[in-house]
């Protein structure tokens, strides 16, 4: 074998997974369509849909933790993206040892999910 085709990577190396770009594509417009526009309209939600508590909270801060736990469990998932403006800013919603640091997620921990809502959400979500 000569240096030129030792340098050159076999052609299927090359070729790029549609079907995988157009399912992460899809994955991430679906997190981000979800955060960005629902956590705004919880109030409403309540309102409309008579939801309790227990209800509002799963879908704050306690979805990260039940996506995180799920990734874990995953042989060949050895990421879960971090959305900055999204995790952070709900964390202060919930008690958890959930967090992100140095490019690493750190599982909560627990009973359950090891995520509780904090008393300061209800003010965002039951109606006055």
């Amino acid at each position: 074998m000569t240096a030129q085709e030792q340098q050159t990577p076999p052609e299927e190396s090359n070729q790029t997974d549609v079907k995988v770009i157009f399912g992460l594509s899809l994955v991430h417009f679906i997190g981000d369509f979800y955060f960005s526009f629902v956590n705004p309209l919880l109030p409403v939600f309540v309102e409309k849909y008579a939801l309790s508590l227990t209800q509002v909270g799963l879908i704050v801060g306690i979805f990260q933790a039940a996506s995180l736990h799920a990734t874990a469990t995953l042989p060949n998932v050895p990421y879960h993206e971090y959305q900055h403006s999204i995790f952070d800013k709900n964390l202060r919603y919930v008690t958890t040892g959930m967090r992100c640091e140095g490019g690493f997620f750190h599982l909560p921990d627990g009973p359950g999910l090891g995520v509780e809502p904090k008393p300061e959400l209800w003010n965002y979500v039951v109606p006055r």
